[in-house]
Formats: C-alpha cells, structure tokens, sequence
C-alpha cells in the first residue's frame, strides 16, 4: 500500500508506521491512546490503516464461518470481543492487534459501526477451496464522527 499512496498523493504524504508484534488489549488500548492524542494536538487531517489477513490454510468453510465471527465483532466495533473470537476460534489473522487499535480509537471517538466492503479469498481467484486466506476490506470512519 505504501508505493501507492506515495504515488497517489505525489510524495507529499507523511506516513507513520506501526509495528505490533504483542497484540494485546492493553497495547492495543495504549497505541490508540496515543493516535488519539497526537491527533487532536496536532489538529491535522489523519488517515489510518490497519492491515492484516484473516484465516490461513482452512477450507472455504471453516475459513468464511471464522472470519465472519471475527469481522462481526469489526463491524460493532466490539476490539474485546475480537480479542475474544480470535483466541477461542483460533482465527490466524496476523495483524489483529492493529484492527483492535482502530477499534478502540473508534470507541473513542463515538463510533458505532464500520462497514464491510469486501470479503474474498484466495478461493475466489484460484478456484481451489481446500486450502484458503481469506481478506476484508472494512472501513472504519474514525475521523467522521460516526
């Protein structure tokens, strides 16, 4: 995604990269904390992007019921229930620690609901449905107030 939106905004775009490697509640709440501040003190435009995959190597079907259930408690803006569903429905999502802390930041900011775009996966494109990695596309209107 980086080249890209270099490309699209010409250079002039600053970008903050944020590594989780101990995905967490606590960290998560910590890390929106700190977005939260930074934007309100700087009082400038933000756009934030959480990125991740969801289920790894499951078929179609345990891949779509578990990612559904982890997307859900996305959509409600629930981060403790996706802490929740990721852990007793043994979700691999690599970077679920980066969508808590868009979730927590939404709370923060009044946030009731995010809107599934798109849910695909590998499946969809290669035809093969034994073996999958699922992908969301969720937008998360954080800096619309609702």
């Amino acid at each position: 995604q980086l080249p890209f939106l270099q490309f699209m905004y010409d250079g002039k775009i600053k970008i903050v990269p944020i590594v989780i490697s101990l995905q967490v509640p606590e960290i998560s709440q910590d890390i929106a904390m700190a977005i939260h501040k930074a934007v309100e003190d700087l009082n400038r435009d933000a756009v934030l992007i959480a990125t991740s995959d969801w289920t790894h190597y499951e078929p179609y079907e345990v891949a779509y019921r578990k990612d559904m259930e982890a997307i859900d408690r996305v959509l409600s803006i629930d981060p403790e229930g996706l802490f929740r569903v990721i852990e007793e429905k043994k979700v691999s999502a690599c970077g679920y620690g980066a969508i808590a802390v868009l979730l927590y930041l939404a709370k923060m900011r009044g946030i009731r609901r995010a809107e599934l775009l798109k849910y695909a996966t590998s499946g969809d494109i290669a035809g093969r449905r034994d073996s999958v990695v699922g992908y969301a596309s969720i937008r998360v209107p954080i800096l619309e107030g609702g």
